[in-house]
C-alpha cells in the first residue's frame, strides 16, 4: 500500500487551508509551512517592470542543429525535445551537444520492434537507452544509442510523456482526462522497473469526472539534480524522492478566480505550462485562451510577479532572445529554440529593446543568425544557468 492516498488528503487540506488565509505568502499542513505562489493576486496585478537576464544566467550559448537529407526537422510537430549532458534528442534524431547529426533512432512501422506514433520520447544517457511512448500499442519501445531494439514495455494508455529517473527507472506522466477516461482508476503517473516492465509506483488522482479541469496539466522539472512534480489536481508542487514516489510538498499554487471546473467553457482556464528552476526563482509561464503570460516566484521574497509575454525578461548578456525556457535532464541548463527566418525577423527589434547587454556578444549573434540558411534546422540557446 502506497502512501499517495495520505499525501493527497493533506494537498487537499493545504489548498483548504490556504482559501481561508486570503493572500498570505504561505499556507500550513501538517504543522510545516509551505510557501504560496499566488498567480491570482500576481494576475490581478500584472508587473510592468522586468527581470535581467544576468540575476540567474552565468551565459547563454548558440547551437545550430545541423541539418542534413536524414536530419531535416522543419515545420513538423514532434514530441517533446529532450537534452542529456552530451546528445539533444529531437523526436527520433540524434545530434551532438555541439548540434552535429549522429543517426535516428527508432523503427517506425507495424512490425516487431515497430512503434506506429512517438507520443513521448526520452533518454537515459548512463543506460545507452531510447524510449519512445507509442500510445497506439500502449507501450514504451527501447532501443540503444546505436538503434538496436531491445524490448517493449507494456505501459498504460494516456500517457503523456515520459522522465528517466537515471537509475533503471522510468517515470510516465499521464495525459489530460478524456471523454472515456475511466476516473476511478485515473493515475496522474507511473514509475515502472526498465529492467523487468514491472509497474513500481502509480499516483492515483483524486479527481472525478465532474471535477475534471479542462486542459489541467501535470510538469515535471530538474532543478540541483532532483525532480519536482506539480500535480494540475491538487495545484501542489512536491518534491519527489529518487524512486519518483512523492516525498513532500514544496509550494502551493493558488489560481484563485482565475481556475474554473470542467463544464464552464465561457473562458479558457489559467493554467501552468512550464516551469524551471534557478537557485533564486521558479519560472514558469501560464496561458489564458490566446495570451500568454510569463511568471517567476522569488524565493528570497516570496513575492509570484506576472508579465506579458515577450514583456517579461530583459536580456542584458547579449541582447538577443528572451523567451522563457526549458530545462535539461539535469536541471543545469536551460534552452529554447527558433527557426532561422524568425531569429532574423527577431533579431533587430530584440536587440533595440534589450538594454545593457555586450555589444561584442550581440555581433557574434547576428553573424551566426546570418551564417544559417533560412530552411535549415533550428538554433537551440542554452542558458547557463546560476
Amino acid at each position: 500500500m502506497t502512501k499517495e492516498p495520505v499525501l493527497l488528503i493533506i494537498a487537499l487540506a493545504f489548498a483548504a487551508c490556504f482559501s481561508c488565509k486570503g493572500e498570505g505568502k504561505t499556507a500550513e499542513t501538517a504543522g510545516k509551512k509551505i510557501p504560496v505562489i499566488d498567480i491570482e493576486k500576481a494576475m490581478n496585478h500584472l508587473s510592468d517592470e522586468k527581470l535581467n537576464f544576468s540575476e540567474f544566467v552565468d551565459d547563454i550559448v548558440y547551437v545550430p542543429l545541423e541539418t542534413t537529407d536524414e536530419s531535416v526537422i522543419g515545420g513538423r510537430r514532434e514530441p517533446p525535445l529532450y537534452i542529456t549532458e552530451n546528445f539533444i534528442f529531437y523526436g527520433n534524431m540524434l545530434f551532438g551537444r555541439d548540434g552535429s547529426f549522429v543517426r535516428k533512432l527508432g523503427r517506425v512501422g507495424q512490425g516487431p520492434g515497430e512503434y506506429l506514433l512517438a507520443r513521448g520520447t526520452a533518454a537515459d544517457e548512463k543506460r545507452q537507452e531510447f524510449y519512445v511512448l507509442d500510445n497506439f500499442n500502449d507501450g514504451i519501445y527501447v532501443y540503444d544509442f546505436d538503434n538496436r531494439f531491445k524490448k517493449r514495455i507494456q505501459a498504460s494508455d494516456m500517457g503523456f510523456n515520459l522522465f528517466p529517473l537515471n537509475n533503471g527507472k522510468i517515470l510516465l506522466l499521464r495525459d489530460e482526462p478524456s471523454p472515456s477516461t475511466d476516473f476511478d482508476e485515473f493515475y496522474e503517473y507511473r514509475i515502472f522497473d526498465m529492467d523487468t516492465g514491472e509497474t513500481l509506483f502509480t499516483r492515483i488522482s483524486g479527481i472525478k469526472e465532474d471535477e475534471a479541469i479542462a486542459n489541467k496539466r501535470n510538469l515535471i522539472w530538474h532543478y540541483n539534480r532532483e525532480i519536482s512534480y506539480y500535480e494540475g489536481a491538487t495545484d501542489t508542487i512536491f518534491s519527489l524522492n529518487k524512486n519518483g514516489e512523492i516525498d513532500s510538498a514544496r509550494y502551493y499554487v493558488n489560481f484563485g478566480k482565475y481556475k474554473y471546473k470542467y463544464p464552464d467553457k465561457e473562458d479558457r482556464l489559467l493554467r501552468m505550462d512550464e516551469i524551471v528552476e534557478t537557485s533564486g526563482y521558479l519560472f514558469f509561464s501560464v496561458s489564458k485562451g490566446f495570451n500568454l503570460y510569463y511568471g517567476a516566484y522569488n524565493k528570497q521574497t516570496g513575492e509570484t510577479v506576472l508579465n506579458k509575454f515577450d514583456e517579461f525578461f530583459n536580456n542584458d548578456i547579449d541582447g538577443g532572445f528572451t523567451w522563457l525556457f526549458m530545462d535539461t535532464s539535469d536541471g543545469r541548463d536551460g534552452f529554447y529554440s527558433v527557426l532561422p527566418h524568425i531569429a532574423r525577423e527577431r533579431i533587430g527589434t530584440l536587440s533595440q529593446q534589450n538594454r545593457g547587454y555586450d555589444r561584442e556578444k550581440n555581433q557574434k549573434l547576428r553573424q551566426l543568425i546570418d551564417s544559417v540558411k533560412e530552411d535549415d534546422n533550428q538554433i537551440y540557446f542554452f542558458f547557463k544557468l546560476k
